[in-house]
């Protein structure tokens, strides 16, 4: 059938993009099938992974940002293994490697500066653009 991630964009091609945990209930009352984490702490990061995932809908956690856990390895598998969101979402080529030796859904975001920082992208995955 495909990933979830996929078919969710194809019922609804719409990614709910959070980085204030009040916009959270906005974005549940809605039909959008996708939710990224782009901020948050530690100490918050269970409650809302689950009522994400007690909705209905995927979630992904952008490791790099959630104040409290280090930008590391421990911090990715912390993520992974306790809190088990539906995908990650970082700009670390070496903890996508991570997330996908664990069978979980990753992105990796870039910051396109110029074509060179285009072409690699390209070139160490597959490219998801969002536009922000």
């Amino acid at each position: 059938m495909g990933s979830p991630m996929i078919y969710g964009l194809h019922e609804n091609p719409i990614i709910a993009a959070i980085s204030d945990l009040d916009a959270l209930d906005q974005a549940l009352a809605t039909k959008v099938e996708i939710i990224f984490l782009l901020k948050g702490h530690i100490l918050e990061l269970n409650e809302t992974v689950h009522r994400v995932r007690e909705s209905k809908k995927l979630i992904f956690v952008h490791a790099d940002l959630i104040d409290g856990l280090s930008k590391d390895a421990n911090g990715l598998n912390y993520i992974i293994d306790i809190v088990k969101p539906d995908g990650i979402i970082t700009t670390k080529s070496h903890l996508i490697k991570i997330a996908k030796s664990k069978g979980v859904m990753a992105i990796q975001r870039l910051f396109i500066l110029d074509s060179l920082n285009l072409q690699t992208g390209i070139s160490q995955s597959v490219l998801v653009i969002l536009m922000q």
